[in-house]
């Protein structure tokens, strides 16, 4: 277990060919990490990290980069080369605040899966988390159209159909591209903490696992709790 900057945690397997990056939602402090926990029996690479201010990850991560392209780029470096052949199959994922830095560095360095939940489209928006709880100062838009049409990964994006902010989100991404439409899932009678969801349904662990293995089969298990 290695902590870097209070901002990254790495925990490498002894042998495995997987990495999986987590990153944290609002309000984790520094030094700390989500779903630590939750997948500690998981045999893969795992990464875990966090941005300062409640950033959205759109200002970096502290020890990889001020910019979050650079961060992308840095991170996806050390997914890679903790995988045995290195360049193994890398998954990102993450929840609300989380679930956007997850996409967007996903997208961005073209990571082999992403699982994000409760992600936002547009930032800042009246109501959104975004709006409530982004303590940076580089408030920017993110050019998703451009992002997504290069992407060619496993994508799954959920969101909770008792939330405004994530019907808002879901619509949105629809809207700008096919792949974002054919990707999201709203989970009927459950609101915006997904992972929650994921954690009593199947467990984090084990539905990461699944993703990897045959997405097909966890995306019609969703479907099928949503008949």
């Amino acid at each position: 277990m290695q902590i870097e900057d209070n901002y990254i945690l790495k925990q490498p397997a002894k042998k495995s060919d997987i990495t999986v990056v987590v990153f944290s939602a609002v309000d984790c402090l520094p030094g700390q990490f989500h779903s630590v926990k939750a997948l500690q029996n998981f045999d893969v690479n795992k990464v875990f990290v966090n941005c300062e201010n409640n950033s959205w990850y759109i200002e970096g991560i502290p020890g990889l980069g001020r910019s979050w392209k650079e961060a992308a780029t840095k991170l996806y470096e050390i997914a890679q080369k903790l995988t045995e052949t290195g360049s193994g199959t890398v998954l990102y994922f993450g929840g609300s605040m989380g679930g956007t830095g997850a996409l967007l560095y996903g997208l961005y360095s073209k990571v082999d899966a992403i699982i994000s939940t409760g992600s936002e489209a547009t930032f800042f928006k009246k109501g959104s988390y975004s709006a409530n709880k982004f303590a940076g100062s580089e408030k920017i838009q993110i050019d998703w159209s451009k992002l997504i049409s290069g992407y060619n990964g496993n994508l799954l994006m959920l969101y909770g159909d008792l939330e405004n902010v994530d019907r808002e989100a879901s619509l949105e991404f629809t809207s700008i591209d096919e792949k974002f439409e054919d990707a999201i899932y709203n989970i009927k009678n459950y609101g915006h903490r997904v992972p929650v969801f994921i954690a009593e349904k199947f467990g984090i662990k084990k539905f990461i696992e699944l993703f990897l293995q045959e997405p097909e089969t966890i995306i019609n298990k969703i479907g099928n709790l949503n008949d």
